[in-house]
């Protein structure tokens, strides 16, 4: 008996989805146990340059993603870093992702099955004390999310694929939420 796939294709963000303490992948499989078959493929330190050449490596054909009814792309986090072995300009990163949603429709997936996800936020003022408790410089910023989740939306929109974007649920649940047990930068 083999079920339908979904793919979820990202950076450590997918990666760790996996996690047996509440992952999203590991929800996610578990709500569609013996319906779906959930494919993570995530790649901690990745950014959209690195998984370009990756992704016709993982699916070389149109039979490597027979029956997927979803394919998700969750990249941008390590794009807007600005460390330079991470860091993508923002013009190459909408070409990438553009890019990898053409490559994934060759091999007939069709547009309404491709799904983007933007990066989410980052509390800034706490990462940047870790980093500088690290002696490290402060390599991510709000504001930089917040460039790279609307160049990802703008992506989706011109290629007409389906938007998740995670950047602003997350400050609207942050926003909304009365209770640490959501906070998302704890």
């Amino acid at each position: 008996m083999t079920f339908p796939k979904a793919v979820f294709f990202g950076d450590s963000l997918t990666q760790f989805g996996w996690t047996h303490e509440g992952g999203w992948l590991s929800i996610l499989a578990s709500i569609f146990v013996r319906k779906i078959d959930i494919v993570g493929r995530g790649y901690s330190g990745y950014n959209t340059r690195l998984c370009k050449p990756l992704l016709p490596i993982l699916y070389p054909n149109k039979d490597s993603l027979k029956d997927c009814k979803f394919f998700t792309i969750f990249l941008g986090a390590n794009d807007a870093c600005a460390t330079p072995q991470q860091h993508v300009p923002v013009e190459e990163y909408k070409s990438n992702l553009s890019w990898m949603i053409e490559y994934i429709h060759k091999l007939d997936v069709p547009m309404d099955h491709i799904s983007l996800i933007s990066l989410p936020p980052i509390d800034e003022n706490k990462w940047g004390a870790i980093e500088i408790a690290k002696g490290r410089a402060i390599t991510r910023r709000l504001d930089t999310c917040a460039t790279y989740a609307v160049a990802c939306q703008e992506v989706a929109n011109v290629n007409e694929v389906s938007f998740v974007n995670l950047y602003e649920a997350m400050l609207m649940q942050k926003v909304s939420s009365s209770s640490n047990k959501f906070d998302i930068f704890e």
